[in-house]
């Protein structure tokens, strides 16, 4: 699952990710040019044509994984989120990944 072509032209250009490729049983690419939406609709995509999610979130409002989780919500799919670099301050707020 791709978001756009070029993206894809890129991934052929390196012999480890063109093996990847190969091995793919299908290679889904959104649209053809680049556009700012392009990530939420590849995630969008990947939510409707899925079971579960599993999200790797590092509890941040902002950005695609909090998108792709809302998406989960919407559409009732089955969701497993998994916590990763949590930073909080002294309320318990968190406050995004903690940058090392």
């Amino acid at each position: 699952m791709l978001p756009y072509q070029k993206r894809v032209d890129s991934l052929y250009q390196n012999a480890h990710t063109n093996a990847l490729l190969d091995a793919c049983a299908e290679v889904i690419v959104i649209q053809e040019e680049y556009m700012s939406n392009v990530f939420a609709k590849r995630n969008r995509y990947m939510v409707e044509h899925s079971d579960r999610v599993i999200a790797v979130y590092d509890g941040r409002e902002k950005g695609g994984t909090i998108k792709t989780i809302r998406f989960a919500h919407q559409f009732r799919k089955e969701l497993r989120e998994i916590p990763i670099g949590l930073n909080l301050n002294k309320n318990g707020i968190n406050l995004g990944q903690k940058r090392i």
